[in-house]
């Protein structure tokens, strides 16, 4: 009924909503109904698309009087940030009924459902927007055939951008510094966003990367910019200029896009496609969530007992201090380890692909 993972020509699939593996899922399951649930085009104070969700119990009703599963998709789910009542209560009229909330968030980040929006109806974790991410890199990696020479002294870098979505990544970039280790690596600051004047005493000011003309009709996170035959997003896109850019510097520490209960984005995942090693300061449980599907023991490099801790600052504080032998050694370790490093640059679709399919047919 589907295909092997290494066996997947994505381009095959028409991309719904702008991605391939939701077209996927029409293509083969062709039972559900889909319901896109998403933010106006662009929006980032997290609005939801419509003024109201008048219009989606009648959608709703439809694909029951189908007798076909209801599946909703918030497309990049931004929307767990603002509660809605309607669609809260719409929801909850379908929780004896086959209406899935499809989401990209784990079970633990999940509670921020049931407990601030407070859900009721059938939720099911399913990451595509990141198998996405790797079904599109997978193809295009390859274009990137010059890198550039990055001094052999950095150990790590740690590329800050947005730091409108939240203080913790100011704040990592001090924790390195107070604790001495910043001249190990190479720490940037996007000059397009604000930043406090002291970081440049140990950050560089990071030219904002041009992506080619993105396609208004979809985010950037969805299909942007076709390579070779496959749509990819801005993400993809900054996948292979970051290959190109710091492809001799061994170890990635990166802030996730916020550290309360939210999915895991490209920002845990793009140090595995580029065959790094890393560090990842999000949630807590971000690092578990990562190794899920990475072949490769993370105790193997990092420790990760910081990842369990609930207090943002000191999660923070501990991740760098416990950590202190990979940021100054990296480049050893990651010698060490390299084999398996670049093994899983592929096998962690593979892995995300598994689990994809058997959540896909838990879905009855």
């Amino acid at each position: 009924m589907y295909p092997l993972y290494e066996n997947i020509d994505v381009s095959s699939y028409e991309t719904l909503f702008g991605f391939y593996t939701l077209g996927f899922i029409q293509q083969h399951r062709p039972d559900l109904f889909v319901i896109d649930i998403r933010l106006k085009n662009q929006s980032w104070d997290c609005t939801h698309d419509l003024a109201n969700y008048d219009w989606l119990d009648a959608k709703i009703q439809q694909g029951l009087a189908q007798h076909r599963p209801v599946v909703l998709i918030p497309e990049d789910e931004h929307v767990v940030f603002l509660a809605n009542t309607q669609l809260t209560t719409i929801l909850n009229n379908y929780v004896d009924s086959p209406v899935y909330w499809i989401t990209m968030l784990d079970s633990a980040a999940q509670r921020t459902y049931r407990d601030y929006h407070q859900f009721r109806i059938k939720m099911l974790e399913l990451p595509w927007m990141m198998l996405n991410e790797c079904l599109t890199y997978r193809p295009v990696a390859h274009t990137v055939t010059e890198f550039k020479a990055n001094d052999k002294n950095h150990n790590f870098f740690c590329l800050i951008g947005n730091t409108l979505s939240g203080s913790h990544k100011i704040n990592l970039v001090r924790e390195l510094h107070q604790q001495q280790l910043s001249s190990y690596g190479l720490i940037t600051v996007n000059g397009n966003y604000p930043y406090p004047a002291d970081l440049l005493e140990y950050c560089q000011v990071n030219p904002q990367f041009l992506y080619a003309p993105a396609d208004p009709t979809y985010p950037p996170y969805a299909r942007q910019t076709n390579i070779n035959g496959t749509w990819v997003s801005s993400n993809v896109e900054n996948y292979l200029h970051l290959d190109q850019e710091y492809h001799n510097i061994p170890l990635a520490i990166n802030p996730e896009t916020v550290t309360c209960d939210f999915k895991s984005t490209e920002k845990s995942i793009w140090p595995i496609l580029l065959g790094k090693l890393f560090l990842v300061y999000g949630r807590p449980g971000s690092m578990t969530w990562i190794q899920r599907f990475y072949d490769v023991d993370i105790a193997l490099f990092a420790n990760t007992d910081y990842d369990s801790i609930p207090n943002d600052r000191q999660r923070l504080s501990t991740m760098v201090s416990d950590n202190q032998n990979l940021i100054k050694n990296a480049r050893d370790i990651h010698q060490q380890l390299q084999p398996a490093l670049q093994s899983a640059r592929w096998t962690l679709g593979a892995n995300l692909y598994k689990f994809f399919i058997a959540q896909l047919e838990s879905i009855v």
